[in-house]
């Protein structure tokens, strides 16, 4: 015979149950909620914290020597943006060179 049932505790199963009606536990932020075995939903996740993003690259070397004014520049237009996060990437082959920087902002 099978294993004698058992009665649930508060909260177990509850993350099955999720994956189930989502079709992921990973599913995207701000559709669905997260909750864990153990005690139930957690509290609501909040904004993210930035509403803007700006990418800038270049692969030649005279474009990337002039990035940082580009940046600058588009900061100084942009005033009501707050930078709360940025992403510095070189990336490389044998003929090319790319410099990428990615602000994360915040408007308003």
């Amino acid at each position: 015979m099978g294993e004698p049932k058992r009665k649930r505790t508060k909260g177990e199963g509850v993350l099955e149950a999720v994956c189930r009606r989502s079709g992921s536990p990973r599913s995207s932020a701000g559709r669905d909620f997260v909750t864990i075995a153990l005690g139930g939903p957690l509290p609501m996740a909040q904004p993210a914290p930035w509403n803007t993003v700006k990418v800038f690259s270049a692969t030649r070397a005279k474009e990337r020597e002039g990035l940082g004014e580009k940046v600058t520049s588009w900061l100084q237009q942009n005033p009501g943006v707050v930078v709360v996060d940025k992403v510095v990437t070189q990336s490389s082959d044998v003929s090319f060179h790319c410099l990428t920087v990615v602000l994360f902002g915040r408007r308003g």
